[in-house]
């Protein structure tokens, strides 16, 4: 099933909701891949597994691989690690991995760590800065917290400050256990976020609790995560430091797509806006490529709705779990010709299900020159010639609101727009992804079933379809990349 997986699926995958079945890397690819690296499969593997518990299987595409590997160790950045961490040289260097039986005396860590990532992550856990009364006390006043406060908190997770060498790792704990909630770690806490007192306690009213319902900071925390942070000078800030603008280039940026700083209330959604107008400037021929008309404005009133739509909600997830396992169990197929009526069936009606969870309204048209003809949903999917018209799809939300249409041309109905679509939506992902990112684990789900289906509403799809069925799933996959845009921002926070 290449093509409705290979745009439908694989865009909903990336907004993260369900386990992925999207494409793994092609043996051929990765042959090259090895090549290139001067490695084989069995030690690329181990680094994987060793390193960072992760295999092969957890990659779409080399790109990805590539990236979260990152660069092999060269002379240059091992140069730049030992002048991090304050090591003399690469003699010492390997005489601290010695030490904690990291590697063997005599070897190159070249060829033990391989990427420099690797080398980091673990030079870092066995480095760091010795606690001394100055930084313990610092530590202390970061969150609020007395001695014998921490030492409780230590000891109620069967922990000691006895434990610690270095001053990262006692923090690093404490992000992990659960902090109480007291005047002075409240205090440390409203500073850090620049809010006041009063201000939290309206965000907490608005959505139906009260500080009195949580007892640590870390669950006042999420739930301030999940409410939304509002925009305040300290993150507002924050936000122009991390793009690199100032405040009159933000507005002007803004400005630029009829949008204004009064029209949001909390930072994440600030964030995102940014960040895809940001994307949009940078690349004025992203969407032109696809040659499907779909333009920057109409991606941008894509993405507001999917702004609307809580991702997080059980019932969503539910619901993405559910066609994620009704795909898997159409399986893989080169043409719609290849389907069974019964398949046809529920082809159309996940594609009709998709469009209601997002919130969306679909019309149809044949259009030939100055002629534009209506066709239902039916009729579209059941198209096996236009006679030379091309095919318009409309897209509105639940209001009658229009949000961005796609003139979808006989040529495109091949696997030419599934690789721009994927091209792209790597676009955006790397624009959005500069900031770290939790990633949840990927499983697998290959179930084969077969099973008469009807519609969403009743009818049933005869086993006619041509082409443009295809090409209508490709059409809905391509508006995806807002919403996989919106799950990519919401999962950055670790």
């Amino acid at each position: 099933m290449k093509l409705f997986r290979g745009v439908i699926l694989s865009l909903i995958l990336a907004i993260g909701v369900f386990p992925s079945v999207g494409f793994a890397v092609s043996a051929s690819e990765l042959t090259t891949f090895l090549e290139k690296e001067g490695l084989t499969e069995e030690q690329l593997s181990h680094h994987l597994s060793f390193y960072w518990e992760t295999s092969l299987e957890d990659f779409d595409s080399i790109e990805e691989l590539e990236f979260f590997l990152g660069e092999r160790i060269t002379d240059e950045n091992l140069q730049e690690l030992l002048s991090y961490y304050e090591i003399d040289s690469e003699e010492e260097l390997v005489q601290l991995l010695v030490e904690n039986g990291e590697i063997e005396a005599g070897e190159d860590v070249r060829n033990v760590f391989l990427y420099i990532d690797a080398l980091d992550f673990t030079v870092d856990f066995y480095t760091g800065v010795a606690i001394t009364d100055e930084n313990l006390q610092q530590l202390l006043d970061d969150y609020g917290l007395t001695l014998d406060e921490l030492v409780a908190i230590l000891a109620k997770n069967d922990d000691a400050l006895e434990n610690y060498q270095f001053i990262e790792d006692l923090e690093v704990s404490l992000l992990f256990y659960e902090i109480p909630i007291t005047e002075n770690s409240l205090n440390q806490f409203l500073n850090r976020y620049g809010l006041t007192l009063d201000e939290l306690q309206a965000i907490l009213a608005n959505n139906g609790v009260s500080l009195e319902d949580y007892e640590t900071i870390d669950d006042l925390e999420y739930a301030l995560f999940m409410y939304g942070m509002p925009i305040t000078e300290q993150s507002l800030q924050e936000l122009l430091d991390f793009y690199e603008l100032t405040k009159e280039q933000l507005q002007s940026l803004l400005a630029k797509y009829d949008d204004s700083l009064d029209h949001y209330e909390t930072i994440d959604g600030l964030y995102l806006t940014v960040a895809m107008y940001m994307l949009l400037d940078e690349s004025d021929f992203l969407f032109e490529e696809l040659g499907i008309g779909l333009t920057n404005q109409e991606f941008v009133n894509l993405v507001k709705h999917f702004l609307t739509i809580d991702f997080m909600d059980p019932a969503f997830e539910e619901k993405m779990l559910n066609i994620d396992a009704r795909l898997s169990a159409l399986g893989d197929f080169e043409s719609i010709s290849e389907l069974t009526e019964a398949e046809l069936n529920e082809l159309f009606s996940l594609y009709q299900e998709m469009l209601d969870l997002f919130q969306l309204e679909a019309k149809y048209y044949l259009v030939k020159g100055t002629e534009k003809k209506a066709l239902t949903e039916l009729e579209a999917f059941m198209l096996e010639s236009t006679n030379g018209a091309n095919l318009l799809i409309e897209f509105y939300n639940k209001n009658g609101k229009f949000l961005a249409d796609i003139l979808l041309t006989a040529d495109l109905f091949g696997g030419d727009l599934i690789d721009k679509i994927d091209q792209q939506l790597g676009t955006i992902g790397k624009v959005v992804d500069q900031a770290p990112k939790a990633t949840p684990k990927k499983e697998k789900k290959k179930d084969k079933k077969n099973s008469e289906v009807r519609t969403v509403k009743g009818g049933k799809l005869p086993n006619t379809a041509g082409n443009y069925a295809e090409g209508i799933v490709a059409g809905f996959g391509m508006i995806l990349v807002g919403a996989a845009l919106l799950r990519r921002r919401q999962v950055k926070r670790s």
